[in-house]
């Protein structure tokens, strides 16, 4: 007797084998064998009623319906299955499963992590801040173009994208040949999108781009806990990579490898058809790395590559006037040769005033350097920590049951299995349909921990199937920086007690760095998250004090602004990132609360964005300063939020100094701050704003001084642009953060 039921593909049984017949079009299209259902079912096998126990207990008798109704789940399942599988690979990729011996995330544990050794092909898009400042939501149709030129590159030359982080990513290589094939086809296909949109569009900016590479072993393994998990590449190679990069636009040329890197391509490849050339020495991760530049077969600097390697080399034995003439030749024949130019300027600096104490016989040490993997060296080592860690903490993967009548069914024809022996091979292939329920929920749970739920909420989307590139919405961002991080980090053991303390507490990120994005549909949540987390850390470094271990100490801002949250990729590899100017300055407020001591602080449009709310937080603000960011115009109220009594005690004080202050009033303002200072002796804006009273005072204001703004703050700034925003995937919504939606940082 034949069985029909109606689905979706169409199985036969084929010598006792259940295999597929047809697969509908749409399926294909995963490029999977997964079977499937259709009208048209059909099997030669005979299914028996059984019996089985309803709700109230009672016997019943099933027949074949209650078997086809498995064998529907089974395929449904399956499918279901496929598909969430493909969507996580492009947000996890396949290649950082194979590297850690996994088929799929479910197998992820935290902690997990393999040594090996990688080229690291670190690019970086040039001026993209701005850019995206003007472009605002349609910058992430620039971004996707350039991240399929990038995706495009990678994958011909067999390397895999480990990370994007905002406009850059970060891709891992078997060897130092394939990444600089991929290096300058990048560079290559950019030539023809800019030749492209210069003439058939209105684009009138020519896209740049940054790429370093380096290699050496990377530690590549996941972090986390039980409910947020990163999987990514660390380690002393990529830092070093990531500061590499931003030496590009030191030198202005767009390819520089270390000699690590050198080393291995030479020793592949005797013939390769790009010439380099040296760069120098620089500092890179604390150690003097010489560098050279990769040049693509097209480009005016073939013709002066011995030359300029002479160059450099007078240069580096600091024999400035023989390099300086070698150079001067240089520009001559190649007047647009940005490192000939560098050099030439360096040579006359240094003929005049001398050699400066960093001299390595390179560059001067760049100020852009990138801060994104400046603990990384620290993280990788805690991978390995983490997993012995795990072992003794670790919790069992929960796994949640079907309804209580599914599972009654299973048990009844797990009972019954002699009368239906005749039905064996279906009945095995009903009992794998009740794991394939299982193996669902593990497969969604598993890649909840890395792309969560509020995530695809916040996205408008129900699953991460439909997620989708260059989706994207307005939010309103909170920044959160650790800081001294490295100094804390340097005992290991200390660090991973540090790392779990600070997950429980505030840090459902992905481990890039010591900072995280928090976006939040109003400023009352966020600042009633900064308080909570705030006074969380108090109790942790209260009982870290009983335990003698050093305290932690946070830095938190809030900005309010145009920000765009969305996806960036491709249809294989995508990741959420995060854009726009609001994020910039929130990461340079943030910077620069160490600057100032304090805590909490948030700028005057978040202030003037909470007072217009429905249902406003209770807050006292203390205005701090006025500062201009270095590359803006507009000068930036800085507002405390104090906790402590004595700050609050003393802030109408403050604001009478600052008024003085404003008012040019300088030695009546630094009286004015001193009886700030006396009231709280920890207060150290007081003190900064006495110190610059009296210096103005006594020296005069600065030319870029202006009684709304204020001075364009030299040290202020040196914290503020030290941090180079770089916007990753999207984290957790963490309860301390409310109904925040938390992204990673570098």
């Amino acid at each position: 007797m034949g069985v029909r039921c109606s689905s979706l593909a169409s199985v036969t049984t084929v010598n006792n084998k259940i295999r597929p017949e047809e697969t509908p079009h749409e399926e294909k299209k995963l490029q999977t064998n997964t079977p499937t259902l259709s009208p048209s079912f059909r099997t030669e096998t005979k299914v028996e009623s059984f019996e089985d126990t309803d709700e109230d207990g009672n016997k019943v008798e099933r027949n074949e319906a209650a078997v086809m109704n498995w064998v529907l789940s089974r395929f449904r399942n399956r499918i279901r299955i496929t598909k969430i599988t493909k969507s996580y690979e492009r947000f996890i990729p396949k290649e950082f499963l194979a590297e850690l011996g996994k088929q799929d995330i479910a197998q992820l544990e935290v902690g997990d992590c393999v040594v090996t050794n990688k080229s690291v092909l670190f690019c970086d898009i040039r001026q993209f801040t701005s850019i995206s400042e003007r472009l605002g939501e349609g910058s992430f149709v620039l971004l996707n173009e350039m991240a399929a030129i990038m995706l495009a590159a990678v994958r011909k030359n067999s390397g895999y994208v480990d990370k994007f982080i905002g406009d850059a990513i970060v891709s891992l290589f078997p060897n130092t040949g394939q990444a600089i094939r991929a290096g300058i086809q990048i560079l290559q296909e950019l030539e023809r999108f800019n030749q492209k949109h210069l003439t058939h569009t209105l684009w009138t900016e020519v896209v740049k781009v940054g790429i370093a590479i380096n290699c050496g072993p990377v530690i590549i393994g996941t972090v986390g806990d039980a409910h947020r998990v990163d999987g990514a590449a660390f380690g002393a190679t990529i830092n070093a990579t990531s500061e590499l990069e931003s030496y590009t636009k030191t030198y202005g040329c767009p390819l520089l490898i270390t000699q690590s890197a050198m080393d291995q391509w030479v020793a592949q490849e005797k013939m390769s058809p790009f010439k380099h050339r040296k760069m120098g020495k620089i500092i890179l991760s604390g150690d003097a790395v010489q560098v050279y530049e990769v040049l693509s077969s097209n480009s005016p600097a073939n013709a002066i590559v011995v030359k300029h390697n002479d160059g450099i080399a007078y240069f580096q034995c600091a024999d400035f006037v023989a390099a300086r003439a070698i150079f001067e030749e240089n520009v001559t024949v190649c007047p647009d040769d940005a490192p000939s130019q560098y050099f030439l300027n360096l040579c006359i600096d240094y003929e005049t005033v001398g050699t400066p104490h960093h001299f390595k016989g390179g560059a001067r040490p760049s100020l852009g350097t990138n801060a994104l993997f400046n603990s990384a060296m620290i993280l990788s080592s805690v991978i390995f920590h983490m997993k012995s860690l795990s072992e003794k903490t670790k919790t069992n993967p929960r796994i949640l049951t079907t309804d209580s009548n599914s599972t009654r069914n299973l048990l009844q024809l797990q009972a019954n299995e002699e009368k239906v022996k005749k039905d064996e091979k279906l009945i095995t292939w009903v009992l794998s349909g009740f794991n394939n329920h299982h193996r669902l929920d593990m497969v969604q749970k598993s890649g909840e921990r890395f792309v969560p739920q509020n995530f695809l909420e916040k996205m408008g989307k129900d699953s991460i199937t439909s997620v989708d590139i260059g989706d994207s919405l307005n939010a309103v961002v909170m920044f959160i920086e650790i800081r001294s991080f490295t100094e804390l980090s340097k005992d290991i053991t200390a660090t991973v007690r540090l790392l779990n303390e600070l997950s429980a507490l505030i840090i459902p990120l992905k481990f890039y760095s010591e900072a995280i994005i928090a976006l939040f549909p109003d400023v009352s949540s966020a600042i009633t998250a900064g308080k909570d987390i705030g006074e969380a850390m108090d109790a942790c470094n209260l009982k870290r004090a009983e335990e003698s271990i050093s305290p932690i100490y946070l830095g938190m801002a809030i900005h309010s602004g145009p920000v765009v949250v969305g996806t960036v990729g491709d249809r294989e590899r995508m990741t959420g990132t995060i854009i726009g100017n609001t994020v910039n300055v929130a990461s340079r407020l943030s910077s620069i609360t160490k600057y100032y001591g304090v805590r909490f602080v948030a700028s005057d449009a978040a202030i003037e964005k909470l007072e217009k709310e429905s249902n406003p937080a209770k807050v006292v603000t203390r205005l701090i300063d006025h500062v201009t960011f270095v590359g803006k115009t507009e000068a930036i109220q800085i507002l405390e939020l104090p906790s402590l009594n004595t700050v609050l005690a003393m802030r109408k004080t403050y604001e009478e100094a600052f008024g003085y202050y404003q008012k040019r009033e300088f030695l009546t303002a630094a009286r004015t701050f001193r009886r700030c200072r006396d009231q709280s002796p920890l207060d150290r804006p007081s003190q900064i704003m006495m110190d610059r009273c009296l210096q103005y005072d006594r020296d005069g204001v600065p030319d870029s001084w202006n009684a709304d703004g204020g001075p364009c703050e030299e040290p202020a700034n040196r914290y503020a642009n030290r941090v180079k925003t770089r916007r990753t995937s999207v984290g957790y919504n963490n309860p301390n953060l409310q109904s925040g939606l938390c992204l990673g940082r570098g």
